[in-house]
């Protein structure tokens, strides 16, 4: 957020604000209650991972998740060789657990078998039906 004021100002905002100190004051706030709901264990889980990596290795992170192929039904799957190939540090291995336990839902495959038209068995079935 540092580097977004630097660059941007407090007028980033239509009225004008040092953001980086209330974002983080309420997120801190956030983190202090008792029952903690899903996004702010979200940022909290990306605040805990910009700690392991560090502020430079996070752009080419993001940029390598950007670019991967993510399976929809199971992006956990294809997501965690990037994460992990981030930092040979071993608190992002356990880092991982508890995000991908809280970004990710692998989605149940159909059980109906696929089945692929081409255009002639289309227009076959158009004139039948």
């Amino acid at each position: 957020m540092d580097c977004v004021f630097a660059a941007e100002g407090a007028q980033l905002w239509p009225e004008a604000y040092d953001y980086r100190a209330e974002g983080m004051k309420r997120l801190e706030a956030q983190a202090r209650r008792t029952t903690e709901d899903e996004v702010t264990a979200g940022a909290l889980l990306w605040q805990e991972l910009v700690g392991i990596l560090g502020d430079r290795k996070l752009a080419p992170l993001l940029k390598a998740l950007g670019e991967a192929a993510v399976d929809p039904a199971d992006p956990a799957a294809s997501v965690k060789p990037v994460i992990l190939a981030a930092s040979n540090d071993p608190r992002l291995g356990q880092w991982w657990l508890r995000a991908e336990k809280l970004f990710f839902t692998k989605q149940a495959r159909s059980g109906f078998q696929a089945k692929v038209f081409h255009t002639p068995a289309l227009s076959a079935a158009r004139r039948r039906g």
